[in-house]
């Protein structure tokens, strides 16, 4: 008898420590803070402007670009709410191949993004840079 609620104790507390492992696994990655990928676009052209169009509901208090294949001159962007309403950023950022740039915190606290359209300058590509648009929650 001692033998079988000892095994039964194990296989309890074996339950209960993975449960607690999957718990804080996944309260680990919905924490505030963390990135999430909005959207990529790969520039083609000389100097010119782009959009990436935001999916979803989720808000976001601060934006983010990464860059990978060669550098970025990053302009200036402009952000559409999911009220419609829009903002201009001044954001003059050279950010280096496989590089990112600062975060850039949006006025008004956490907002729902419908897209980012953004302006940049060649900057030497001997390919074609690609764009990647973050979130932070």
């Amino acid at each position: 008898m001692r033998v079988q609620a000892s095994e039964k104790g194990r296989r309890l507390t074996s339950v209960l420590a993975t449960l607690l492992i999957v718990g804080m696994a996944a309260s680990v990655a919905a924490q505030p803070g963390a990135w999430d990928h909005l959207g990529t676009k790969e520039i083609e052209g000389k100097a010119d402007h782009d959009k990436i169009r935001v999916h979803g509901k989720d808000t976001y208090r601060a934006l983010q670009f990464r860059v990978n294949g060669a550098a970025v001159q990053f302009d200036r962007i402009v952000v559409e709410y999911g009220n419609h309403k829009t903002r201009a950023y001044p954001f003059r950022v050279l950010v280096p191949p496989n590089g990112a740039s600062p975060a850039l915190d949006l006025l008004g606290g956490d907002r729902d993004i419908t897209n980012v359209e953004f302006w940049y300058q060649k900057a030497s590509w001997g390919k074609k840079p690609e764009v990647r648009l973050y979130g932070r929650r």
